[in-house]
């Protein structure tokens, strides 16, 4: 007995030194999967921005739009999702491309929108700045907007 609780002390005192460690060490960058933009209640219009850097192209949401063509305005939007091929340079993310075919999203299903191709897409989101822009061309008009960003409650 006298052997297995010798055994049992001495583990607890090497789990005690593992357990501390070099308080000093920086922490690890966080990776976020996702940044949403700052929204008011007035439009409801807002984005959210899938940063993903191991694929190909992400997706750019876009919830509660209106598209101006001239003097002719879409029929609200619920959700848009325009993708793109991502790059990084520090903490700023670029979603940029032409000729993109965008979705919209009906009961979750995304429904490619061939007749309103997207051109001269650019997006940029600014984590030092926590700020975005959107620019691109469709369908004979243009859409821009800019904004504040901020991460999402489960991620933050």
């Amino acid at each position: 007995m006298k052997k297995f609780l010798s055994m049992m002390a001495i583990a607890a005192l090497l789990l005690t030194f593992a357990a501390c460690g070099d308080d000093d060490e920086p922490d690890a960058p966080v990776i976020y999967s996702e940044v949403e933009s700052v929204y008011t209640d007035a439009t409801q219009t807002h984005y959210s921005f899938e940063i993903d850097m191991d694929e190909d192209s992400c997706g750019v949401d876009f919830y509660y739009v209106r598209f101006s063509i001239g003097a002719t305005e879409s029929p609200l939007l619920e959700h848009i999702k325009i993708e793109a091929p991502l790059s990084r340079q520090g903490n700023v993310y670029t979603y940029q491309g032409t000729n993109i075919v965008p979705k919209l999203y009906m009961s979750g299903v995304g429904v490619p929108m061939s007749g309103f191709i997207v051109t001269n897409y650019k997006v940029v989101v600014d984590l030092d700045r926590m700020t975005y822009s959107i620019y691109f061309e469709c369908h004979g008009g243009s859409y821009s907007d800019s904004g504040s960003v901020r991460l999402p409650q489960s991620q933050g």
